[in-house]
């Protein structure tokens, strides 16, 4: 399996053959003639075979040819979908599981996206474990679906969209972390959010941060790079899209895509994207959580209430920002929420409740990368 399609040999998919069908897709680049390379001029040698692929509007390639493949094949849409593993690993990718998981990897990514653009899409088993993902051809350490989501996602967060890996990871690897635990999310897996919040709010404590827009070689260490670079920038997006509405992020992805198809692409025009989108400046979310180390810290210091003339109870809740970053913020009190968006440190909200309420809670749905949220829930007296 390689990036492109092949132009010349035989890739040996009929012969390793276990399941669907085969559509090599040749004629995709047909009506542009090939450039010379003037490299292997001379016949194979006995025992060996030449396979030529071709590949246009690609950032980078990669291929993998293992005689002990076996490969399934069909179509997703108008688009090839090649499976190759390895025989040993047929319980786990075969009889079309890794197959029908790529399908549903790229209908999920189509909702977020658009449309594909490429001729084709590898799945490819690879010997070691996580994955990677190259321009039409993914490698995957397991036929895991969530894994497979996350490398298709790459082939819009990297290869159709591309960015400068080393410059701006976050780019990629945070957006497609980010859209593969939507995906979890949305199939109704639990706590998917959890584990990242805690593991960066415990770096948000401990001061072992760096701005996420921090290029690659200039993180401190591998642990710092992977944490700026995977989870908290994906817990950034998922602010983003709180904030602005599922809707309203759907129609930003689908513009940044639109607009910057087969594009070299930057923090600038995923940020223009928003503004255009939206029709406001969201210079300062991401001036905030790209570009500095500012902590968020909400707290409650004071709730209590006190019973109205009609039977309806007021209650005043102060609540404290004591980081230097700025968020919206949600306050529920009983039953009723309410967003605050003061940026001021200590802000009094009165709210008006049918029931005696028994607790005031910010963020009740813990969306956002709050250092310490422990301080987010008190008792009204």
């Amino acid at each position: 399996g390689a990036t492109g399609v092949p132009v010349d040999g035989d890739p040996g998919w009929e012969s390793a053959l276990a399941a669907g069908t085969i559509n090599d897709r040749r004629d995709a680049y047909a009506d542009r003639a090939a450039e010379p390379m003037g490299l292997l001029d001379r016949a194979p040698e006995s025992g060996r075979k030449r396979v030529r692929w071709r590949a246009e509007d690609v950032i980078h390639f990669a291929w993998s040819a293992d005689p002990e493949f076996v490969y399934e094949g069909g179509m997703w849409r108008d688009i090839p979908v090649h499976v190759l593993y390895q025989r040993a690993a047929a319980a786990e990718w075969g009889n079309g599981v890794a197959l029908q998981r790529t399908y549903d990897a790229m209908e999920w990514t189509d909702t977020i996206f658009g449309r594909y653009v490429y001729p084709q899409i590898t799945n490819l088993h690879r010997i070691e474990p996580g994955g990677t993902e190259f321009p039409m051809l993914i490698m995957d350490g397991s036929a895991s679906q969530g894994l497979i989501v996350h490398e298709i996602l790459h082939q819009y967060a990297h290869a159709i969209l591309a960015n400068n890996e080393w410059r701006e990871g976050w780019l990629d690897e945070g957006l497609a972390s980010f859209l593969t635990t939507w995906y979890a999310e949305a199939q109704g897996e639990p706590g998917v959010w959890d584990r990242s919040l805690e593991a960066a709010r415990t770096r948000e404590r401990m001061l072992q941060t760096q701005p996420i827009a921090t290029p690659g070689a200039e993180f401190v260490d591998f642990a710092t790079y992977q944490a700026m670079t995977y989870t908290k920038p994906s817990l950034v997006f998922r602010m983003l899209r709180e904030m602005l509405g599922e809707p309203t992020m759907r129609q930003v992805l689908r513009t940044y895509h639109e607009q910057n198809t087969l594009q070299h692409v930057t923090e600038q025009d995923f940020r223009a994207a928003v503004n255009q989108v939206t029709g406001r400046d969201y210079g300062w979310f991401f001036d905030q959580w790209l570009h500095t180390r500012n902590r968020l810290d909400y707290g409650i210091a004071d709730a209590r209430t006190r019973q109205l003339a009609d039977g309806r109870w007021s209650t005043r809740v102060e609540v404290l920002r004591l980081g230097q970053a700025w968020m919206p913020v949600e306050l529920q009190v009983g039953e009723t929420l309410r967003t605050l968006d003061s940026r001021e440190q200590r802000q009094a909200v009165e709210l008006v409740t049918r029931e005696r309420p028994r607790e005031a809670m910010l963020d009740p749905r813990s969306v956002l990368l709050d250092m310490d949220p422990t301080t987010h829930r008190a008792a009204i007296r």
